[in-house]
């Protein structure tokens, strides 16, 4: 962003100071130059013709601080100043005047659509009334058309070409405005989207979840059941329910965890609570530890990762040995993970 915008935004936070700092450095200079220029109307003697050419001067610019945060009471209060220096007979307060086009550029810039458009036909008909008032000042009725037509030419055009200019200026503040206010939906849209989509896989994997329990506990209950009636006839037969019972919860266990395993945050862990009685818990002292958020969602070692374990603490420096006794059995991932724990503890 250039200084030329980031002055912009800034006249755009403090407009009434701006305009009021603006106004009455012009002031310094408008007001004695109208009251210079104002004797030259005969409508009140020459030796008070001054100081009312600096009251309407003042009249005409005392409401140009409120051209942006008022644009339409400034623009009235300016047309009808004007109209009431002319009215009153100083027909021109140059450059004091100049105002009547600020003011309609900042209501077109800044006011509501009736608004500008009213101003530019006040200013219009305002061009042709001071038209008309300066040939019935020539005395001569053949000079009087033409300095009618003029006049109002001339003022007619100033007017219609600062009302283009406004118009041109209003249309690209409603451009950026519109440009802002679709990126900002489109962010809210964005967001709401991903709110949607987090959602929508919250609902999955709660569904996943309750077909797993419902699954697995039917399973549990039906085989419990079924070894509890068997176990005095075939134990056996009960054996082997009890054997399905543990298979069942193990997977169900080893699901489950996977399932929550995504919905885990990016934020500092507590210690985790002893699972058994072969889970001691964490050291005494011991507060909250902070995971990475990659370590965070990788899945705790098991049986198969013993010997990378070993080699890890190998080099630390310290002596350890591996040694396997029987046949090798691959374990679920749950009882595997709680397996291996206890190792790195020991």
């Amino acid at each position: 962003m250039g200084w030329y915008a980031r002055l912009g935004q800034w006249s755009d936070r403090n407009q009434f100071a701006v305009d009021l700092s603006v106004t009455l450095l012009a002031a310094l200079v408008v007001v004695p130059a109208s009251a210079a220029f104002a004797p030259n109307a005969g409508a009140v003697g020459a030796d008070l013709s001054g100081w009312w050419g600096a009251f309407w001067a003042l009249a005409v610019l005392a409401p140009l601080p409120w051209r942006r945060t008022r644009p339409v009471a400034s623009a009235v209060a300016v047309l009808a100043a004007a109209l009431g220096h002319l009215l009153a007979g100083y027909l021109l307060l140059m450059p004091a005047d100049l105002a009547v086009l600020v003011a309609l550029y900042s209501v077109t810039v800044y006011g509501p659509r009736w608004a500008h458009r009213t101003a530019i036909a006040s200013a219009l008909l305002g061009a042709l009334v001071l038209g008309v008032a300066l040939g019935l000042q020539t005395g001569r009725l053949a000079d009087l058309a033409m300095t009618v037509l003029f006049s109002s030419t001339f003022g007619g055009v100033t007017f219609l070409a600062v009302w283009a200019f406004g118009l041109a200026r209003r249309s690209r503040r409603e451009t950026i405005a519109a440009l802002v206010d679709r990126a900002e939906r489109l962010e809210v849209e964005r967001d709401q989207q991903a709110q949607i989509a987090t959602a929508a896989e919250r609902a999955r994997i709660a569904r996943e979840m309750h077909d797993i329990v419902a699954h697995s506990l039917s399973v549990i209950i039906a085989q419990a059941d079924g070894g509890r009636y068997a176990a005095s006839a075939d134990p056996a037969a009960a054996q082997r329910a009890l054997t399905t019972v543990s298979e069942t919860g193990r997977a169900a266990l080893s699901d489950m965890r996977r399932l929550l395993g995504v919905l885990r945050a990016d934020a500092p862990r507590a210690p985790l609570a002893p699972v058994s009685r072969h889970d001691p818990g964490p050291e005494p002292g011991a507060g909250s530890t902070t995971v990475p958020a990659a370590l965070e969602r990788t899945p705790q070692p098991d049986t198969a990762d013993l010997e990378q374990l070993v080699a890890q603490v190998r080099d630390s420096g310290l002596r350890v040995s591996l040694v396997r006794v029987g046949q090798a059995r691959t374990l679920p991932p749950a009882p595997g993970s709680r397996f291996t724990a206890c190792a790195r503890r020991r």
